[in-house]
């Protein structure tokens, strides 16, 4: 449940969940003071694949901006493969789409899926997220950085082509559905790190079926896409 935009969880189904709301410190930094009726979710990446860059680290970063008092950054939530971490409470505006007084800001819940670790299983969890705030909130819209702005966020959905599928499962996501969260191409436990760094170095296109058996073709072009970012590697 949630009690004045606090969630009152220590999981959600599988997921552990834990409460760390940014301190208010001198302005309006992080913590902005602005009631908000959400009306809307968007969906980040938090553009920082740093191997410490976890859902608790970045938490911990937004501490440290509103002790700052230089810039106006926010989020609700920060979510990655192991836990849900939530900073601000979700009836106070947070600075996160770069609109200014506009509507991304102003009426919608910030979710910001992490890039470390596995990546699939942290937008997973972010579903989790989303279903168990459309159970208290009611069917709310599903909105991407990019819709506010047209910034290319989030990136890791958008570059891999896998924005559009996330979308969609999030519009029909249900907290009590748990088989909503899976998809068609959700990688086997064994499977789930090397996929996701396929993902991450651009191997498999958009169309790719993870459970069906691979050409010949296929496997040139993967090999072919795994050389070609090699040498990008080596010469960078």
């Amino acid at each position: 449940m949630t009690i004045q935009g606090i969630i009152k969880e220590n999981q959600l189904k599988t997921c552990p969940f834990v409460l760390a709301l940014v301190p208010r410190v001198g302005q309006a930094n992080v913590r902005t003071g602005i009631f908000m009726v959400p009306k809307g979710i968007t969906i980040h990446n938090t553009g920082n694949n740093m191997p410490t860059a976890t859902a608790l680290a970045h938490a911990k970063w937004l501490v440290s901006v509103e002790e700052a008092e230089r810039d106006y950054i926010g989020a609700h939530f920060f979510v990655d493969d192991h836990q849900i971490v939530q900073v601000l409470p979700i009836n106070e505006v947070a600075w996160h789409a770069g609109d200014g007084q506009g509507r991304g800001n102003m009426t919608t819940i910030a979710i910001e899926i992490c890039e470390v670790g596995d990546v699939l299983q942290a937008e997973a969890n972010a579903l989790l997220l989303i279903g168990y705030l459309k159970k208290h909130l009611g069917d709310l819209p599903i909105y991407k950085h990019q819709d506010w702005t047209g910034k290319y966020c989030p990136r890791v959905l958008l570059a891999t082509g896998r924005w559009k599928s996330f979308e969609e499962r999030a519009i029909k996501m249900t907290y009590e559905d748990k088989e909503s969260i899976k998809e068609g191409n959700t990688p086997s436990p064994w499977a789930r790190e090397a996929v996701a760094w396929a993902i991450q170095g651009d191997l498999f296109d958009q169309e790719s079926k993870l459970h069906t058996p691979v050409t010949r073709e296929v496997l040139a072009v993967i090999l072919w896409r795994f050389e070609k970012r090699l040498k990008n590697e080596l010469h960078a």
